[in-house]
């Protein structure tokens, strides 16, 4: 069993577990399965994040009338563990294609994403008098060159 077993069930429960009562068989299935898939686990929700920290900047960016202002305050604040969870995600998706679980042909389609938004970002900011150079707008720069910038990197190997 993993370290954490203890920590969860505070020893005491651990025992009725080991002895078999409740629901353990269903619970040592899915301890087994995050065990034997856990980098599998990771990636997808390394994959979750970092589309959905995408789509809050471009709806951040687009409606910044329409959404709480707060948003902005978000996309910046996250920004910097957004970049580390890209960076851990790229390792974990070379650990997944060396193990054969992951095509190797399969193209990270958030790069393309980031690319194309930071693109259109700068050409309304450039001819649009709705849209101005803010912080946000320096964080979506930020993290479309460190996006590409990491990308390379795996590239080069």
């Amino acid at each position: 069993m993993a370290w954490w077993i203890h920590f969860l069930f505070y020893n005491k429960h651990y025992d009725t577990l080991k002895e078999g009562r409740g629901f353990v068989g269903l619970y040592q299935v899915l301890v087994r399965y995050l065990h034997d898939r856990f980098i599998n686990v990771v990636y997808i929700i390394l994959s979750v994040l970092t589309y959905l920290y995408l789509f809050l900047s471009v709806l951040t960016f687009f409606f910044a009338r329409h959404v709480p202002p707060v948003f902005s305050s978000i996309v910046e604040t996250l920004s910097e563990p957004y970049l580390g969870a890209l960076g851990v995600y790229i390792i974990v998706r070379e650990i997944e294609k060396r193990r054969g679980y992951i095509r190797s042909n399969r193209k990270e389609h958030f790069i393309f994403f980031w690319l194309l938004f930071s693109i259109i970002a700068t050409l309304l900011i450039s001819f649009s008098e709705y849209y101005y150079a803010n912080e946000l707008y320096k964080t979506i720069v930020t993290n479309t060159l460190a996006t590409i910038i990491i990308r390379i990197g795996m590239l080069v190997r």
